[in-house]
């Protein structure tokens, strides 16, 4: 996976940023599924949506281990 951030210094927490990124075509595919099973208004939407449920269970997974 190929991941360009596309932002400046003094914009770190202000604004939103481009993310180019490689996927394959599985991952691809399980987006488009999301996008179309979810009814997304669009593919990056569906995106930012799977990337925040990830984001949310890693965060329940460390704290259940501190636990």
């Amino acid at each position: 996976m190929v991941c360009d951030l596309d932002m400046q210094p003094d914009m770190a927490q202000k604004a939103d940023r481009k993310v180019t990124m490689l996927i394959t075509e599985d991952e691809l595919r399980e987006i488009e599924d999301a996008w179309h099973e979810d009814r997304m208004r669009s593919r990056n939407e569906a995106i930012r949506d799977l990337l925040r449920r990830g984001i949310d269970a890693r965060k329940k997974e460390r704290i259940a281990s501190k636990a």
